[in-house]
């Protein structure tokens, strides 16, 4: 499935490559540069994370008094620089750094408790920590619209994952059993991503950038190195032997000031 994907979002960008070069030889225009730095949040998936079960005693933690996170929402930051080949098309390249959580902290755990029956009733926990990046290479069309200005993007991005667990599971008889944690799980995927975005004028050469759109990003493999100094894989659980994949896959909306270095009179000159 990850490779289909990777194959379409190439076959797909060079189809976009030929039809913006097509409608670049109709009407050339000055060139024209811009960057931006944006702040936005989202909805990922994370399937498997939120799914990790570390010990059977997990498998129902309600039973077991459990105080159980889910990572679903996070946040991007980022900058992104525009070339723009002539008034309707060009391109975009961006990178932003993915995190689940909410702005202020830009990291969330996702934690399971469980209060085993019997011995000491020690409480037992699995935690994880997510995050990661996207670097990106889009055409981007550009429109009018009611005298709005409105940009359509679509192309392959690369994604980075790392995950951090760890684990403490206390038997019924105290005994600690802190196996499957690790640090610095890393995988790598391709992947792709679609938004529309509107700019209003703030000045004549500063403008607020507002983009929704959604991204196919599952890094479905990590790999870490263990105590021994061995690489391994990080499974979805103890008696899987199916990979755990970090999805970032999900709609988001952001937020930009974008500015161009070359502004003119007669394109995208604010309304008076």
């Amino acid at each position: 499935m990850r490779n289909l994907v990777g194959v379409l979002a190439i076959v797909l960008t060079l189809l976009l490559i030929t039809a913006g070069s097509t409608q670049a030889g109709e009407n050339l225009n000055t060139k024209k540069y811009g960057i931006e730095f944006k702040l936005g949040g989202g909805f990922y998936a994370m399937q498997d994370v939120n799914d990790f079960i570390p010990h059977p005693d997990f498998i129902n933690p309600a039973i077991m008094g459990a105080d159980e996170k889910t990572i679903h929402i996070g946040t991007q930051l980022g900058i992104g620089f525009s070339y723009r080949s002539q008034e309707n098309y060009g391109w975009l390249f961006g990178f932003n750094s993915l995190a689940a959580g909410v702005p202020v902290v830009m990291t969330e755990k996702y934690r399971t408790n469980a209060f085993f029956p019997g011995g000491l009733g020690a409480e037992s926990w699995a935690e994880q920590t997510v995050s990661g990046w996207e670097l990106y290479i889009t055409p981007v069309w550009y429109f009018t619209w009611k005298d709005l200005d409105l940009d359509f993007q679509i192309g392959p991005a690369i994604y980075r994952a790392s995950l951090d667990r760890s684990i403490s599971i206390i038997n019924s008889e105290g005994g600690a059993n802190p196996s499957g944690s690790f640090d610095d799980a890393n995988g790598t995927a391709l992947g792709f991503i679609i938004a529309a975005g509107l700019e209003l004028p703030l000045s004549e050469t500063y403008f607020l950038n507002i983009r929704l759109g959604g991204r196919f990003a599952n890094v479905g493999e990590l790999i870490y190195e263990n105590n021994q100094g061995t690489e391994e894989s990080v499974y979805k659980n103890s008696a899987s032997n199916s990979t755990l994949g970090v999805d970032f896959s999900g709609a988001f909306l952001t937020l930009g000031i974008r500015t161009y270095f070359l502004p003119s009179s007669d394109w995208r000159t604010p309304g008076k």
